[in-house]
């Protein structure tokens, strides 16, 4: 629905990439994230760049998500 509550016309496809790990959204998982996300323990997640390090949803940057985004290196997203 538009602003007014009319329906949207025209072609309102939308595609959406996520792979689990990817922090900086390059579309594979590599030792960047693991840096990135490391950079980040111990500290809250918040809307932002920050809540791409919380690939566990837990709320808070930590060891477990280290451990996981390393286990997800070399992953790519189609």
């Amino acid at each position: 629905m538009d602003g007014d509550g009319s329906a949207l016309e025209g072609d309102s496809d939308v595609e959406l990439r996520v792979l689990q790990g990817d922090a900086n959204g390059s579309g594979i998982v590599t030792a960047t994230d693991v840096s990135f996300v490391r950079g980040r323990l111990n500290q809250p997640v918040a809307f932002g760049e920050s809540s791409r390090a919380d690939p566990n949803l837990t709320g808070g940057v930590s060891g477990p998500d280290v451990t996981y985004v390393r286990s997800r290196i070399n992953n790519s997203a189609p």
